[in-house]
């Protein structure tokens, strides 16, 4: 049973790390509609430093679609962090 888990999460494991990404990435999304945009950035901050290592990974497997798909979700997440910083600082200056 272990041995096919095992060899499921290989399958997987472009997936499971975008996902993973991802679910930080909407934790920021949350911390931000509270008011919170401190915590929004250093949340969505962590979903692209697992987006950037699932690249890294992908590049040493040679996976070409964990390649892409880690980059545009890294890249998603960094123009969602930039809007939240430009917001913020658009509100400090009023």
């Amino acid at each position: 049973m272990s041995h096919e888990r095992s060899e499921s999460a290989q399958r997987h494991w472009i997936a499971g790390g975008i996902l993973l990404s991802l679910l930080w990435f909407v934790a920021g999304k949350q911390s931000f509609a509270h008011g919170k945009a401190d915590n929004a950035m250093l949340f969505q901050g962590v979903g692209v430093l697992i987006a950037l290592v699932l690249w890294g990974n992908a590049i040493a497997h040679g996976e070409w679609a964990g390649i892409v798909s880690a980059l545009i979700v890294a890249c998603f997440e960094l123009r969602s962090i930039k809007r939240i910083y430009d917001t913020t600082r658009r509100v400090s200056r009023s």
